[in-house]
Formats: C-alpha cells, structure tokens, sequence
C-alpha cells in the first residue's frame, strides 16, 4: 500500500491559505489509523532548496492546520537534518497524532542502485539496525510508523542476508511469515493474524519466489488463493493484497 506524498508550500499571504481543512483520509483497516491522502515529503527541507527554518516550520505548521497528518522524510535528507526537522514539528503539534516515515540510506551510497550488487554492500543487517536507530533519536520517537529501504533490487530477496535480519526479527517476537506456494502454505483468506502481534511479511521474486532458506526459517507460509492458469502475481500486486487483507482482519 502506498499514499501519494508531495510538498505543500504555504506562504503567510498566499491565496493557496483556507480557513477550514478539506482534506480527506484513508482508514488502515481496523487499526484507527485515519491518513492524510495528502502527504507531506521532506526531501527539499534540508537546506537544498534555498529554504530558511522559519519558512519550514511555517509551512508545516500550515499543513497540519490543513489536516495534513502523514510526514516522509529520510535520513540521507540532509544526514539527518530533516528528520531532527519532522522532530520539532512533532514537539509543537504534540497534541495531534501525526504519522512519520523515513527510510534507511544504501551504504554505498548509491542512487538509484546498481543492478548486480549485492545487498551485503547495500544493506547489510547491521547497517540496516543502525540506522533505525539514528532515525530514531533524530525523530525522537519511540516508534517509526513506517520504516523503507532508500532503494532495492529485486534480485536481493533471494540473499542471504535476509536470515540474518529475519533471526532478529524472531529474537524480537515478531511473527515472520513468507508469501509463497508450498506444500503447508495457509491460505489468505483462512489466516488470522492475532490483534496485538507484529508480523513481518517476505515476498519474493515474481518468477523465483521466496528463497527457499527465508521459507526454512520463518513461521509459517501464507499463499493468495489463485485460479486458473496463472500461479504468479507481480511484487506490487501481491504486497498490496496481502498487507491490505491483513489490515482489513486486524
């Protein structure tokens, strides 16, 4: 699931200003989650767009009066910068509920990627560990609503690297379960995830799938019940079918 986000510049005397917010919202499924259709993206808000920090703040100030509540910034926005930015914004409108989402940087420092790396130079587990938890003192959240990978191939779902992150993910209590065709695989419609357990979902290659090791070591196998001929569904298609029909259940 995606929502659109983009830059919303408000000026103390623009004609763009409304007395009363329009804004509309999409629901999460049952989590309570009321999102912005509009979101706000912090790429510009970094020092590269020739902003000051009181136009910044005035314009996100602005969006939230607007009924904006969905923030994406990243670290590599400046090393950090936008996210200590989306922080204050928190602190001030502290009495709203308001959604964060950031992303962690490639370590080669490389975009987009390149085709044929491996995710060991890229996001390597450690790396990935390491920069939740900057992003997390520089938002100065407990929780980051929605954690991304800056960029991606799809060639690296079938590494190795995966199972060290999903070993983590298990140390942690997290259910890990793989998107797939297998022997044992529950099907979409019969699985019921439990309301107050974090799930972390694989998806694999559209012709490869799931890595066979991932498969080994996570908790169970969920399958999207197909007919007819065709038994494979593009990354895009699956992700949003599964990650919605689980928000719909929880």
């Amino acid at each position: 699931m995606k929502l659109l986000t983009f830059s919303i510049l408000a000026a103390p005397h623009s004609t763009l200003l409304l007395k009363t917010s329009i804004m509309q919202y999409r629901n999460f499924g049952k989590l309570n989650w009321k999102v912005s259709e509009i979101g706000y993206g912090m790429w510009g808000m970094a020092g590269w767009s020739g902003g000051e920090d009181k136009e910044t703040e005035m314009a996100l100030d602005r969006s939230v009066e607007l009924g904006c509540n969905f923030f994406d910034t990243a670290y590599a926005y400046g090393a950090g910068k936008s996210e200590n930015i989306l922080a204050n914004l928190l602190k001030r409108q502290s009495g709203k509920r308001l959604y964060t989402a950031t992303k962690i940087p490639p370590k080669n420092h490389e975009w987009p990627s390149i085709k044929g790396s491996s995710i060991q130079d890229v996001f390597p587990a450690q790396h990935i560990i390491d920069y939740t938890e900057r992003s997390l003192k520089n938002l100065g959240v407990e929780t980051i609503d929605l954690q991304q990978f800056h960029v991606w191939e799809d060639a690296w779902s079938n590494e190795d690297e995966w199972k060290l992150a999903i070993e983590k993910l298990k140390k942690e209590n997290v259910a890990v379960y793989a998107i797939e065709q297998t022997e044992n695989s529950i099907m979409l419609n019969d699985f019921q995830p439990e309301l107050n357990k974090k799930y972390a979902l694989i998806f694999g290659n559209e012709v490869k799938g799931v890595n066979q090791k991932a498969i080994n070591i996570s908790d169970g196998v969920i399958e999207i019940p197909q007919l007819g001929s065709k038994h494979s569904l593009n990354i895009s298609v699956t992700a949003g079918i599964v990650i919605w029909d689980l928000f719909q259940k929880m």
